[in-house]
């Protein structure tokens, strides 16, 4: 029986010594879905995800990219030996979000199965302080009358939390606390009193407290009116 050329070289591969199949990686990861319950707003959350290349040859990772700036992720090793495995560290930010939130990591490899290989955050951002209003509107007042607002500051955290200074960059708005210390599960009284001067403008600006909290450092309040002619005798 003949074997045609085609035929012949394959049988080659198989039956000479030294001749090897090419090797291909493979990644597996234990997870790729991270689901870290509530966090505060201001937490910083570390996740690692273990990488392993169950292949025969190198799994090498090309880059690594995530979803936004507040995700940073950070590879252990990016030449993965067969049998070999690495960590997937990654930190997320939360300080600008709130509600429900996903982020994505995205890792791309040689592994022909797996080019692009995608693990995620899950979660929900809770703020600490809860401001009812969040923002302070006063409308037209007329020059040399006062203008008044209350804003409840509710502290729904495990820690009792000291509001150590109070400042405002506005020069016609007092801002005054019922207290200093939050406890938590309690509330205090954010009092702004505005008596304008003089001049027909809109005028922004903001309240500012700093407080002894990891999380809530500062905490900003937008204050906003405009002044009218002056208050009549």
């Amino acid at each position: 029986m003949q074997i045609n050329g085609f035929w012949a070289g394959f049988l080659l591969i198989f039956l000479l010594p030294g001749v090897a199949l090419a090797q291909e990686p493979r990644l597996l990861a234990e997870s790729t879905d991270f689901r870290f319950g509530e966090i505060y707003q201001g937490q910083q959350l570390e996740h690692s995800f273990r990488l392993e290349n169950t292949g025969d040859g190198p799994l090498l990772v090309e880059k690594i990219r995530s979803s936004c700036g507040c995700t940073a992720a950070l590879l252990s090793d990016y030449q993965i030996q067969p049998g070999q495995s690495a960590q997937l560290r990654v930190t997320f930010d939360s300080t600008r979000f709130r509600g429900p939130v996903v982020k994505t990591v995205y890792v791309y490899t040689n592994d022909p199965r797996h080019r692009v290989a995608q693990f995620y955050l899950r979660g929900q951002v809770t703020p600490e302080l809860v401001l009812e209003p969040t923002r302070v509107d006063l409308g037209a007042l007329e020059s040399g009358a006062v203008g008044e607002a209350a804003i409840v500051i509710g502290n729904v955290g495990p820690q009792n939390i000291l509001i150590e200074d109070i400042q405002t960059d506005l020069q016609d708005v007092q801002a005054t606390l019922s207290s200093k210390m939050l406890l938590a599960g309690e509330s205090v009284t954010l009092h702004i009193a505005v008596a304008p001067g003089e001049g027909a403008v809109k005028r922004k600006g903001y309240v500012v407290m700093s407080t002894n909290s990891s999380y809530t450092p500062v905490v900003k309040v937008p204050v906003s009116f405009s002044v009218m002619g002056k208050a009549q005798p």
